[in-house]
């Protein structure tokens, strides 16, 4: 190859090593100045600052063009993370336990979505080389990680999300509607913006390449068909939820979503009521000394005797 050629090529792999850097260091910083709980995005500042020394290493030895980095997937979980639907986020692009006959599932995003479980699996892929058949398909693949949702347990989502940050060719979409009854929803569409706060204002910020982003969810249901989690939101407020008649339901039942009026039972206090106030354990809770209730339920002691007294 001439030796013109081959600079040019080196001054293009160069070029394309760099801004793949920046792009990288702008979703750190961001993180870092989000306000978002440090513990949302701990796992994806480890995979971005494993992606830059991978490119750092790039940079001081013979690169293939075009350069292949993770930094657009990265990008595609981090504006997830931005969104402000996304909530109590538990897990980023780790695996999930699966069937005991399978390997655990990999989900880019575990957290709630509008107050509800679910998964997100990130795509940023070619939508040319997105494949809907063979082992290694988004048919195989999208089987597995619905068969992990039902039998996830603790982490059972009410949704899965698959979310195509490239987009996705018409003949794969139709297959996910029409086999898994995926529904198109506008989580991150073009009018969807994102805003980073500047010492000298708000401004408002158009992710690049948002215009091609698709987002498929799957809802998953109960083994009799119900959805997997309904939302309190709509219950009048009336309305006793799950049909309970005791005191505890009546408070439940009292919540209101919408705003900031929202009592937060913690482990302790949640495991108390339903194993022992909600099973005839009000009369031995009542006869126990006070400093042994008080050890045991620490700064829920009131909480619960107040339960116990309902």
């Amino acid at each position: 190859m001439p030796l013109k050629a081959n600079l040019l090529r080196a001054a293009t792999g160069v070029h394309q090593i760099r801004e793949a850097e920046s792009r990288c260091l702008a979703v750190r910083h961001r993180l870092l100045r989000s306000g978002l709980p440090p513990s949302s995005y701990i796992s994806l500042l480890r995979l971005l600052d494993a992606e830059l020394r991978s490119l750092s290493r790039l940079a001081s030895s013979s690169l293939s063009l075009p350069l292949s980095s993770n930094v657009g997937y990265l990008e595609s979980i981090a504006r997830l993370l931005f969104h402000p639907s996304v909530r109590c986020v538990s897990r980023v692009s780790r695996p999930v336990p699966a069937d005991a006959k399978d390997h655990p599932i990999h989900v880019d995003l575990v957290c709630t979505l509008h107050r509800r479980p679910a998964w997100f699996v990130v795509s940023d892929r070619n939508p040319v080389y997105l494949s809907w058949l063979g082992p290694k398909g988004l048919r195989a693949r999208v089987e597995r990680v619905i068969a992990a949702a039902h039998s996830a347990g603790a982490l059972k989502p009410a949704s899965v999300l698959f979310v195509f940050s490239r987009g996705v060719r018409d003949h794969v979409s139709d297959n996910l509607v029409d086999e898994f009854g995926a529904v198109e929803v506008g989580l991150l569409n073009d009018e969807e913006d994102v805003f980073e706060e500047l010492e000298d204002g708000w401004i408002g910020v158009r992710w690049s390449g948002s215009s091609t982003s698709r987002v498929f969810e799957i809802k998953i249901a109960l083994d009799d068909g119900r959805d997997a989690f309904h939302s309190l939101v709509g219950v009048d407020e009336r309305e006793e939820v799950g049909g309970l008649d005791d005191g505890f339901g009546s408070l439940v039942s009292r919540i209101d979503v919408d705003s900031a009026d929202v009592v937060n039972f913690d482990t302790t206090a949640l495991i108390a009521m339903v194993s022992g106030i909600s099973n005839g354990g009000c009369e031995r809770l009542m006869k126990a000394q006070e400093a042994e209730m008080r050890a045991r339920f620490k700064s829920n002691y009131e909480f619960v005797m107040a339960q116990v007294l309902v």
